[in-house]
């Protein structure tokens, strides 16, 4: 027979888990830790919650705090909540100014309406719009911005694709930019390859840094290209201009 579900509820209070399935329900100051297990948090207030071994489930809103601990979770935060994924290849997603953090393992990290996302150790993928804030850390990452937010590389060859007035920073690493709709980017350290293709709607003033490194720029409109330091190479067409470092 399989293990009755233990459910944990409160709005104050420490709640610890069994090794199997558990529920909590947790509001206000609670806490839950789940142990082991493939548990369910549910949090909102200040509640905190701790997965522990298991694939877990968390929904975190208001201003409460979750950590999914070891194994393959999915974590949401909402309204200025912050969850983190812990070890394993998390998939992970905020929203109204939440934050989530992959941490280590390839991660999944997706956001909307200003929410800050951060992929941590691992080869991860970002995707986050409505003035979001991407950051890969260290590791191969993948970003896809727009609507104005801004993607972080850091450490490793990454692609970024940004678009609609979003912002690109390759960082270290031999990067791939791709820029649409008036995206604009900065390569950072490395031989990066960036290519940006303007919309009919620009006017001109749109900036491409290609940083320190052997180089490639392509763009097409209206960009102004900076070749930086480095053996790079560029090409430009019509109307955009890049310039030497």
């Amino acid at each position: 027979l399989e293990p009755p579900i233990v459910t944990f509820t409160g709005d104050s209070g420490n709640f610890t888990g069994t090794e199997n399935l558990d529920e909590f329900f947790l509001s206000g100051t609670a806490s839950g830790e789940g142990l082991g297990g493939d548990d369910i948090f549910e949090l909102s207030g200040s509640a905190t919650g701790v997965g522990g071994d298991g694939n877990d489930s968390i929904r975190s809103a208001g201003s409460s705090v979750a950590d999914g601990g070891t194994g393959e979770d999915t974590l949401t935060a909402t309204e200025n909540a912050t969850v983190a994924g812990g070890d394993g290849n998390d998939n992970l997603s905020a929203s109204d100014t939440g934050l989530a953090q992959g941490n280590a393992g390839n991660d999944s990290l997706s956001g909307t309406d200003q929410a800050t996302l951060s992929g941590g150790e691992g080869n991860d993928t970002l995707g986050g719009r409505d003035q979001s804030v991407l950051s890969g850390g260290i590791g191969d990452d993948s970003f896809f911005a727009a609507n104005t937010s801004a993607a972080f590389g850091d450490e490793g060859n990454d692609f970024i694709s940004a678009e609609d007035s979003s912002t690109a920073d390759g960082g270290a690493g031999d990067d791939s930019i791709i820029l649409r709709d008036s995206a604009q980017a900065i390569g950072g350290e490395g031989n990066d390859s960036i290519t940006g293709f303007s919309s009919a709607t620009d006017t001109g003033g749109l900036q491409v840094d290609a940083g320190v490194g052997d180089d490639t720029l392509k763009l097409r409109g209206e960009y102004l290209g900076r070749a930086g330091t480095g053996n790079d190479l560029g090409r430009a067409a019509e109307d955009a201009t890049i310039r030497g470092g």
